[in-house]
């Protein structure tokens, strides 16, 4: 420095001070919660250790949100305040998997099948020590077949952040066990999962109905119930994804569980590509277009209000929408987009033109059933329609065939 004249110093001050700002950005981009007093008070040197100790701090921060979850992207972006949330929200969303070497000294399970489930049988099961009796959805799947294990974990990581919510309408998860067979006699290894959870003697509301449930107050209860439960998975970030009358249950006093995670995500996860999702009959427009023009599309819980709006329509007429039935009558294929808008629209027409509908029924659907997703109800607006008081105050038993 002092073989410097004065403007070799000034330009190498303006230099190491122009260093100092930036380093001071980056540190604060990285931490945003970091006090700028106690950084103009150091020197480069101090500076960037201390840029170097917040990078590790961040990647450290990734590295264990990745371990929880890998489906998130862009946590690059993030700065260390970020990173914390995500992490502390990662570690409540965590689902604990109890090892099992011998399942069958903690349950009895009935030699017949209950139903089916996702990827497995359901059988009743009997808790050894308790005597409870509950459901269990039995699955083996491959170690290696990542697709069908990551469901299966995010279904329950879905049902045990709900029951840590205490949220009620859904089914009720007790715990899950795995037992790991490793690889034998030239076999691929596997795990079969052992999903318990509580059992609902009304089986589920596609069976039930409509032969035994055609009481319009029985229906009437139904629908708001259907309604509420949505609206708490959408409260706690959810979309379910698959929502139809099979996959809701009944209790013996024909309450509504929805069940069936296996294609459900946290709103704030990582986006899907193209593949079509749902069953035909409760599709949105939005997933239609999708599949008709292969573009991508986002995790969205609009599909479940038009899934949900589609269900209504069938407790309110008393019977069930046939698609395959009605390309069947308009000799079309049933395989195009094109055909399945068109099956959307006849059904919208005909709600349009029922003179038995009130104002606030037609209008509820014309906002919910198959709609643009910019112009769709979300499901405040569905708790805040006239449809819905009247469902809770009965009167809209009077439109239910």
């Amino acid at each position: 420095l002092n073989g410097k004249d004065l403007v070799e110093l000034s330009e190498l001050l303006n230099e190491k001070e122009n260093k100092r700002k930036e380093l001071i950005e980056k540190i604060k981009s990285v931490d945003s919660e970091v006090n700028e007093e106690e950084l103009n008070g150091k020197d480069l040197v101090e500076l960037s250790e201390l840029l170097n100790e917040k990078e590790n701090e961040r990647k450290e921060l990734i590295k264990k949100i990745n371990e929880l979850n890998s489906d998130l992207n862009g946590l690059e972006n993030k700065n260390i305040g970020e990173l914390g949330k995500i992490l502390e929200k990662e570690k409540e969303r965590k689902v604990e998997i109890k090892e099992c070497h011998n399942i069958e000294k903690e349950y009895t399970f009935s030699k017949k099948s209950i139903g089916e489930g996702g990827c497995g049988e359901v059988y009743l099961c009997k808790n050894i020590r308790t005597g409870g009796c509950f459901a269990a959805k039995i699955v083996t799947l491959k170690t290696k077949d990542k697709h069908n294990c990551d469901l299966m974990k995010r279904e329950l990581k879905i049902l045990s952040y709900l029951k840590k919510k205490g949220v009620k309408k859904v089914m009720g998860f007790v715990e899950c066990c795995v037992v790991k067979n490793t690889k034998k006699n030239g076999k691929e290894a596997n795990d079969t999962y052992y999903v318990i959870t509580e059992y609902y003697k009304g089986g589920d509301l596609y069976h039930a109905f409509p032969k035994k449930i055609k009481d319009k107050n029985e229906r009437c209860k139904i629908c708001l119930q259907l309604i509420d439960a949505v609206k708490l998975l959408h409260d706690n970030g959810i979309a379910h994804r698959d929502l139809k009358l099979e996959n809701v249950l009944l209790d013996k006093d024909n309450n509504v569980f929805i069940c069936d995670f296996g294609f459900s995500r946290f709103v704030d996860e990582k986006e899907r590509g193209n593949s079509l999702l749902g069953t035909y009959e409760y599709m949105s427009k939005n997933l239609i277009e999708v599949w008709g023009k292969k573009k991508e599309s986002r995790c969205y819980q609009s599909d479940d209000v038009c899934a949900i709006s589609a269900m209504l329509y069938e407790l309110i007429k008393g019977e069930f929408i046939d698609y395959e039935k009605y390309c069947k009558k308009k000799y079309i294929s049933k395989e195009k987009s094109e055909s399945l808008k068109k099956f959307k629209e006849s059904i919208l027409s005909e709600i349009r033109s029922d003179k038995k509908l009130s104002e606030s029924v037609k209008e509820f659907f014309e906002k919910t059933f198959f709609v643009d997703e910019e112009n769709m109800w979300d499901m405040n607006d569905v708790v805040n329609s006239d449809f819905y008081k009247e469902l809770q105050d009965g009167s809209a038993k009077n439109y239910f065939s």
